[in-house]
């Protein structure tokens, strides 16, 4: 295969795809404090960058000399529509714990993990045997078997997509801001189309497809690790905007809302936990002893705000004294104490609560 060629460059890019997924899973598993979503994600993550692997295994003919790399494989594929149903519904529907009934979505994953048991028990030769057939378009009984158990992936995919697709339909509020539900159909239909590109690529043996399939998924693992490094919170955003159209104001009932407040404000005032560069609104919950579907309405309705906002106006408010009071300060220092991560966070944020620039604050205070 030559280096600059279609092939070279295309297998390439699903091998970088795999690393960075199976990196992105260590980064879920790597904090100090692990929530159900974490898991989740770390799942979903492993089971992608197997996939890439494999495929790249594949497509480079790499299984002729090593057919034990594609074990898992199976079970990989049965164990996506499943994971991506119950990381979707965690965003549309937000959840404390999710429902029991959400276990037999993973009932499928057990003809994926027979049909790789059931590989792997073959002879090093009958494998190579089973996958030269599989992807040359033999009609061997057991490359019929292998067709049969990717096809049933690919079926139970869009079937699990078909679902999801309805419960976002239903999920839709007339007079509410439904964009984070469009953008999940979107996202669903995507999956869907990618299913349908990969699960064909198997079953007629044409490794074009499965280059372009696991190409344009491996595009959007990169756009959604981007994403990520530029709103850190999206999840968490987008999970407030869902939680909107289920929760009501039930979810307040019975708490003592002016004690939660007056709880809230001294976690700020005296404990300064706003100075976290790494807190989220369930870190918060957490503190409060409440839900973070609480902490979230509570802000919104009770206090007319959002948790990032209300976060970043605490460390305004902070760096605003900070900068009169602590002259021989530096504002990086100061929007370091307060919680920014980034200079650049720290301008944009104040630039838009004051209206100027750190220093012209400074300055202008300062007369």
């Amino acid at each position: 295969m030559e280096i600059l060629s279609i092939e070279f460059i295309s297998a390439a890019f699903i091998f970088f795809s795999s690393g960075l997924s199976f990196l992105l899973c260590l980064g879920q598993l790597s904090g100090k404090i692990r929530y159900f979503e974490n898991y989740v994600l770390a799942l979903y993550l492993f089971c992608l960058g197997a996939i890439f692997f494999q495929v790249c295994v594949i497509v480079n003919d790499a299984f002729l000399a090593h057919p034990g790399l594609l074990f898992f494989h199976g079970t990989a594929l049965y164990f996506m529509a499943p994971i991506v149903y119950i990381a979707d519904y965690l965003v549309i529907l937000p959840v404390e714990s999710m429902p029991r009934r959400m276990a037999f979505l993973f009932l499928p994953v057990v003809v994926g993990l027979a049909a790789d048991i059931g590989y792997m028990v073959l002879p090093a030769g009958e494998r190579v045997a089973l996958l030269s057939a599989l992807f040359a378009g033999g009609h061997s009984p057991c490359a019929l078997a292998a067709r049969l158990v990717i096809a049933g992936a690919g079926v139970q995919m869009l079937v699990y997509m078909g679902f999801l697709f309805r419960r976002m339909r239903a999920t839709r509020v007339e007079g509410e801001n439904v964009t984070i539900i469009y953008v999940m159909i979107s996202s669903v239909i995507i999956i869907a189309a990618l299913t349908v590109i990969i699960i064909l690529g198997y079953l007629i043996g044409s490794y074009t497809l499965l280059r372009w399939g696991t190409n344009l998924a491996g595009l959007l693992v990169i756009c959604a690790y981007l994403i990520s490094q530029r709103h850190p919170k999206i999840l968490q955003l987008l999970m407030f905007e869902a939680e909107k159209k289920h929760c009501g104001r039930s979810l307040l009932e019975g708490v003592d809302v002016a004690a939660l407040i007056g709880r809230l404000e001294l976690l700020m005032d005296r404990e300064r936990i706003y100075t976290d560069d790494q807190l989220t609104l369930r870190d918060v919950a957490d503190e409060l002893s409440i839900t973070p579907h609480q902490l979230s309405q509570l802000l919104n309705e009770r206090l007319n705000t959002n948790f990032n906002a209300y976060i970043n106006q605490r460390r305004i408010e902070a760096a605003k004294n900070a900068l009169l009071n602590e002259p021989e300060k530096t504002v990086l220092a100061i929007s370091l104490d307060v919680g920014f991560n980034s200079k650049s966070a720290f301008y944009e944020a104040f630039s838009r609560f004051t209206g100027l620039s750190p220093q012209a604050f400074r300055k202008r205070q300062g007369k």
